[in-house]
């Protein structure tokens, strides 16, 4: 039953993570989002896979998680095991929160390479009249960046660090910003998404490999299930 549970949200983000790779395009997305992905990806885990891991310590929650056989524990142990299941779930909600928190400053590309979105950043500058120091995957912004296009006299004015992180394997890049609220990342990266759009993803195994991993746990889910339901409904006929 645990594992059901644990591979059913794993299945989907496999799923969305497949489509979006097979895409015509990259695709940039907010860190935040993307954490929120990945969050939901483990979800199965960190609500089901560690409480069920954690309970079986206990004989009786042992019984609970394997046939749903409830066994009222003695009174004593109650109130421990309340304080255990109220420490995970806040270390796990707070872990979340700080996530997603460091994830601000982040913004993500499926689809892509860091090649592609190096160039594409520096094209970007030059047509919006930014000049920024390069190195590398390292863009830092100064106050000589100038000539924003459509930008105020006080974005003009503004500092910012870029570096482009890539993971090559899984096709994703990531844009680090320091600061995470600089106007010169919503400018900059308001052009580059509409460039994206336009530029053609290079052709990649890896999205149908993900479909095909999501649907056969998916697959793997379904029939388990029907499994669980044949199972109790002859337990509950004897």
């Amino acid at each position: 039953m645990i594992l059901l549970l644990f591979f059913f949200p794993l299945a989907i983000y496999l799923l969305l993570l497949g489509f979006l790779n097979r895409g015509r395009h990259p695709l940039l997305i907010s860190g935040v989002w993307d954490g929120i992905g990945l969050i939901f990806g483990v979800s199965g885990f960190l609500l089901f896979a560690g409480p069920a891991i954690l309970s079986t310590l206990n004989e009786r929650w042992r019984l609970f998680w394997l046939f749903f056989k409830v066994d009222v524990p003695p009174a004593g142990t109650w109130s421990m095991w309340i304080f255990l299941s109220f420490l995970y779930f806040l270390l796990v909600v707070g872990g979340a929160a700080l996530y997603l928190w460091r994830q601000r400053s982040l913004t993500a590309i499926y689809n892509a390479n860091a090649d592609l979105i190096e160039r594409t950043v520096i094209e970007t500058c030059k047509q919006m009249g930014i000049n920024p120091v390069c190195s590398g995957g390292l863009f830092v912004f100064g106050p000589s960046s100038r000539g924003v296009a459509g930008g105020s006299d006080h974005e003009r004015e503004q500092t910012a660090i870029l570096e482009v992180d890539s993971f090559p394997l899984m096709r994703h890049v990531t844009l680090r910003w320091e600061p995470a609220a600089s106007p010169l990342r919503r400018i900059v990266e308001t052009e580059l998404s509409r460039r994206l759009s336009e530029t053609a993803a290079d052709d990649s195994l890896l999205g149908g490999w993900l479909l095909s991993l999501g649907f056969l746990l998916l697959s793997f889910d379904l029939a388990g299930v029907f499994f669980l339901v044949i199972l109790y409904l002859h337990m509950f006929a004897r």
